[in-house]
């Protein structure tokens, strides 16, 4: 028996079968289209595609959308805006110099240099002690007049220590009115800091990185070192001190409340940068110093008679605030037989400074420059004053 196909004609079944043939090819019409090309596809034979299926969107081609006519002249993607044009600002189109670099302002390229060359200067060796960086508040004083010198110069100024003629030391202190006025300052700012995570967030009013605060009280003995303490001391420190060792003294912090020995560390200084500021009420001086712990007990390390005789003591009411990677230390000082001096100092942090000094000397990506400028920032802010308003009062 032969088949029937819904095109051909059965002889001697009339009506009956072209119904049939109908019905079929409507039951066909209602089978999803991905089914009937998959029932329908053969080896031999290639699907060809139905004229009323969508056009892939990566074969569209670009078309007027009002009139429907393809538009050949017109890029169907968008150009991007012109950078400069997009936010032009008060001034316009805008660069920062003429090949669009902006220079370091020449004072802290000089600390920034300073600074590196001690740093990447001191981790080339084993030194088996640690880098101090601290900034001291206070005035240049002239040794003549007692005075602080008054120099022909308007703005800051960092001095030459090695002219023969400029005949000057520094006083790292202030007043006890300054100081009252300097705790009220960084007091506020520390509220500050702590209540903007409280307001709601807008655009001009971002959270800020909070400052933490820690007052501590604690003494400082001074006792002269015996050959057996030289001799525990890192080759670097006893080459940072005079020929002989003389004078080369530990300092014992203790705790002024339960006794206890915080530390015992020998410090020498490595170098200085003193910085002359004509407009505000204070100068300050940056000094690099080493540090290293003293191993053992102290007492076997300090020569006999030293613990006998009454060492010089400090003791010390400090406020540290810190931020960032910076902390602010703010102390009232009181030694036998003197009056209470009051000081104040900032210090950055030696390792995050390390860290970027070695990437700048390996040439890779670094901000060694922008701690650098964050230093100077705190450092200017505290010699303006507690009359220096802040942005965010």
């Amino acid at each position: 028996m032969s088949s029937v196909t819904p095109s051909q004609t059965v002889m001697g079944s009339g009506s009956k079968v072209a119904t049939q043939v109908v019905e079929q090819d409507n039951a066909i019409k209602k089978i999803p289209d991905a089914l009937v090309l998959f029932a329908s596809s053969s080896p031999n034979r290639r699907s060809k595609r139905r004229r009323f299926d969508p056009i892939p969107t990566f074969a569209r081609p670009c078309r007027n959308l009002k009139s429907g006519r393809i538009n050949k002249n017109r890029s169907p993607v968008k150009k991007a805006a012109n950078p400069i044009a997009r936010n032009p600002g008060l001034l316009g189109p805008w660069e920062d110099s003429v090949t669009k670099a902006t220079p370091s302002a020449e004072c802290i390229k000089h600390l920034s240099d300073f600074l590196y060359r001690k740093v990447v200067g001191t981790l080339d060796a084993d030194t088996g002690a640690v880098i101090e960086i601290e900034a001291k508040i206070g005035q240049l004083i002239d040794k003549k007049t007692n005075a602080r010198i008054a120099m022909p110069f308007t703005t800051e100024h960092v001095l030459n220590k090695h002219d023969p003629q400029l005949q000057t030391y520094f006083k790292s202190s202030m007043t006890e009115n300054q100081h009252s006025n300097m705790n009220k300052f960084l007091n506020k700012v520390f509220q500050d800091s702590q209540n903007s995570r409280k307001r709601p967030f807008t655009d001009e009013n971002q959270p800020r990185v909070p400052i933490t605060y820690r007052h501590t009280r604690e003494c400082d003995s001074f006792y002269e070192l015996s050959a057996a303490g030289l001799n525990n001391l890192p080759m670097v420190i006893r080459n940072s001190l005079n020929p002989r060792g003389q004078n080369a003294k530990v300092r014992i912090t203790t705790d002024q409340q339960t006794g206890a020995t915080l530390a015992q560390v020998v410090k020498v200084r490595l170098a200085d940068l003193d910085v002359y500021s004509p407009n505000t009420e204070f100068d300050y001086r940056i000094s690099i110093n080493l540090e290293a712990n003293l191993t053992g007990n102290w007492r076997d390390l300090v020569i006999p008679t030293a613990l006998s005789m009454k060492s010089s003591e400090r003791r010390k009411d400090r406020m540290s605030y810190k931020h960032l990677a910076y902390q602010i230390d703010l102390t009232q000082v009181k030694s036998p037989d003197a009056p209470a001096t009051h000081e104040l100092e900032v210090e950055v942090s030696t390792a995050e400074l390390c860290k970027h000094a070695i990437l700048m000397r390996d040439s890779q990506p670094n901000e060694f420059e922008k701690l650098v400028q964050g230093f100077a920032n705190n450092i200017r802010i505290l010699t303006r004053g507690p009359k220096y308003r802040l942005p965010w009062w």
